[in-house]
């Protein structure tokens, strides 16, 4: 109705009534009480945490007669037992509300009280009493006791007539979104219809995989179970809302977390982020009016003292805008520092919550974390090619830039961001890329990792480097803080290695010998090697083995190709401590890859370093042992090695991506001089003849990228 306006708040319900044409039977309704009782807690995790089983308007399973193993529920154990849960109001502006909560009993589906409730579910003698069952029963504060309705409603059982029947499910918060309500009544209707039809061996089977053995983690989770019951369209509606699931009316008015290091039991533990490096051209006066795309013009006034700082500011400013006006949190570099310096340092948080909000983007900054990690992070890089003076048609110059991603999770919908971005980058400005940039991957996890991870993933990452080198422009392996780690490390450089043969012969350290042995196949291999993952398996410490894997050219801070300097100790102690002990965070970050803005290598890249990481760190010694033995194999030709690598880590999809550029890139690697970044100077000034034969102008997007990249995802 035009000029109504409609408020929603944490109080309003979804209720969705089911009843077959014919109505419910008795052990049809007994089957469905029973299952419900199990997956009910996957269930609650697709709503807000207020529409839980701990609701008052609509309280969960637990709370009914039958699985509560008190008479009744208290209302004022809302008042001061269990914490008060984050809601949203549609009017108005997004100030934080919260909704009281009873505190839900801690029932385990596996447990002697859960089992002796099911027998008193399986031997009901009638519908009624199973209708006296499902009532929750809550005493108000005038001491009476009250029957209420319950997140799964059977009252609507007490229908006289059979075909009036129904089951009703209200924990739903409400909504007036269609999509959401249509999936809603799908899961509803699934939940039911599955429970009564599917066969009995297909129910056994959820119910086992949802009653891990004690002392084990439940992997089992909602989206396994949406598409064990043939509902694998809302499995994926509800994934791609992400772990936060206010309805979409809510959703619109919901500060948002910057980022997300819950774990969860659907998603991978491992995190990732990007670095973009890129050029930006300024001009002194109207650029060129062909292309629409935008570029900084300098005043003509500036000082020419700040004439650096000016173009960083007001570039770096426009970016920002820029991606912030498309949806995407972003914060300069400035802006961050002045957050960070702006006393008192406690107010940091809502400071730069306040800049988001100011900017379009209402955000939730998550605490713990660098605020820098959180946001679409513009800054200048000078490591970059720069020029101020007319060239490549500019009458101003050329300045470097980089934009980092907050931090991402291994999942499609985080990808797809990546790709908006970089969409945004070269419809709305004028990006270039020369043999200086670079694009680095962070990757890292929401759990820590171990001293034995990092020295299997230093193992791993030491095989495949030629191999990775082979899929990276050739130019990278001149770059100082690229270089290859079998090329351009300590450990590489080193010529005086502890020997392998040398320990195991009269060595004194007999656990270290049997650690390499159980992960490493050593016999057989060329004594270098041997003495290589021998150095790796023996550092002490992280900073030890950081060190060995460090780049041997002077370069500061001395990183290449993969470098683990962005591990620490979370107690921030240099001490040495065990091996075994889960006491490191940080990133491992991939440093080869050339600079690009190409939505398709962007997408496969990052996914590569993740599933290295992931490959290495929960192997068992059994497993890596294996991985590492056929890694190490001899094989035909670079094609094979290539196949072997990728099928190992579990890539071998991607092979048809990633087996063309081995040669192309070797094509190329005969032009490696002349595009070395040490040509771009000639003494103290810019060598303006580099820059203009290896600076390269990016042009907008073809309309079909998005389709390519899509097949990058559903590969």
């Amino acid at each position: 109705m035009p000029g109504l306006t409609i408020g929603l708040d944490h109080t309003p319900r979804l209720r969705v009534s089911l009843k077959p044409l014919s109505g419910f039977t008795l052990p049809e309704l007994k089957k469905l009480l029973t299952f419900l009782w199990s997956v009910s807690p996957l269930i609650d995790t697709l709503h807000a945490k207020y529409c839980g089983p701990g609701s008052l308007i609509a309280p969960g399973l637990e709370f009914t007669d039958v699985f509560n193993c008190l008479p009744h529920t208290c209302l004022t154990d809302a008042e001061w037992r269990a914490p008060r849960e984050e809601t949203v109001f549609t009017h108005g502006p997004p100030i934080k509300t919260t909704a009281k909560m009873f505190q839900t009993p801690d029932v385990m589906r596996s447990s002697s009280f859960s089992k002796y409730a099911l027998l008193e579910v399986a031997t009901a003698e009638d519908i009624q009493s199973l209708i006296r069952m499902t009532e929750v029963l809550i005493q108000h504060k005038d001491g009476k006791v009250y029957s209420h309705p319950g997140a799964y409603d059977f009252s609507g059982l007490n229908q006289s007539k059979r075909n009036d029947q129904r089951v009703q499910f209200a924990q739903h918060a409400g909504t007036m979104d269609f999509t959401a309500i249509s999936n809603w009544i799908k899961v509803c209707h699934g939940l039911v219809s599955f429970a009564i039809n599917a066969p009995r061996d297909r129910i056994e089977h959820i119910l086992s995989l949802n009653s891990p053995v004690q002392g084990t983690l439940n992997t089992y989770g909602v989206f396994e179970l949406l598409t064990d019951i043939d509902l694998s369209a809302q499995a994926k509606y509800y994934r791609e809302l992400g772990p936060h699931r206010f309805v979409p009316d809510l959703a619109a008015q919901q500060p948002c977390p910057t980022i997300d290091l819950e774990e969860h039991s659907w998603l991978s533990p491992y995190t990732f982020g990007v670095e973009l490096e890129f050029l930006l051209p300024y001009a002194l006066e109207v650029p060129d009016r062909r292309d629409n795309r935008w570029t900084y013009t300098l005043p003509s006034d500036t000082n020419s003292a700040f004439i650096s700082s000016t173009i960083y500011e007001h570039t770096a400013e426009h970016l920002a805008s820029l991606l912030n006006s498309k949806g995407h949190f972003s914060a300069t570099y400035n802006t961050v520092k002045q957050c960070r310096d702006n006393p008192p340092y406690t107010h940091y948080a809502s400071h730069l919550a306040a800049v988001s909000a100011a900017r379009g983007k209402t955000v939730d900054i998550v605490p713990g974390t660098s605020h820098m990690y959180q946001c679409w992070h513009v800054s200048q890089d000078s490591s970059l090619t720069k020029h101020l003076g007319p060239i490549l048609g500019y009458s101003g110059g050329i300045s470097g830039f980089e934009i980092s991603s907050p931090i991402f999770r291994d999942r499609a919908s985080d990808c797809r961001q990546i790709l908006d971005v970089l969409s945004i980058l070269r419809a709305e400005t004028r990006p270039m890329q020369d043999g200086t940039c670079g694009a680095h991957v962070h990757v890292g996890s929401v759990r820590p990792f171990t001293l034995i991870a990092l020295k299997k993933l230093a193992c791993l990452a030491w095989v495949v480097d030629p191999i990775l080198s082979t899929l990276v422009h050739p130019v990278r392996g001149a770059v100082h803080h690229a270089a290859p780690r079998r090329t351009g490390s300590n450990l590489a450089a080193s010529t005086s290695l502890r020997s392998y043969e040398d320990l195991v012969i009269g060595g004194d350290d007999k656990m270290l010998v049997v650690e390499i042995d159980s992960h490493l196949p050593m016999r057989g291999l060329p004594s270098r090697l041997q003495d290589e993952f021998t150095c790796i398996w023996g550092a002490g410490d992280h900073n030890r083995l950081t060190g060995l894997l460090a780049a041997a050219n002077g370069t500061l801070p001395p990183r290449g190709s993969i470098s683990f300097d962005k591990i620490n100790c979370m107690n921030g102690s240099t001490l040495r401590y065990e091996a075994w002990d889960p006491v490191l965070e940080g990133t491992v970050e991939f440093r080869a890859l050339e600079g690009t803005l190409d939505p398709v290598l962007v997408a496969h890249w990052p996914r590569l370093a993740v599933a290295i990481v992931s490959t290495a760190v929960e192997a068992e010694p059994t497993e890596f042992f294996k991985i590492m033995t056929r890694l190490l194999k001899v094989r035909r030709n670079s094609r094979e090695r290539l196949k072997c690598f990728l099928e190992v880590v579990g890539m071998g999809h991607t092979y048809p991506y990633w087996k063309e550029l081995p040669e192309k890139n070797k094509s190329l690697a005969q032009l490696v001089e002349q595009w070395h970044p040490k040509h771009r100077w000639v003494g103290d000034e810019p060598n303006l003849a580099w820059i203009e034969r290896n600076v390269v102008a990016l042009p907008k997007l073809p309309r079909d990228a998005a389709d390519w990249v899509e097949k990058a995802f559903d590969n």
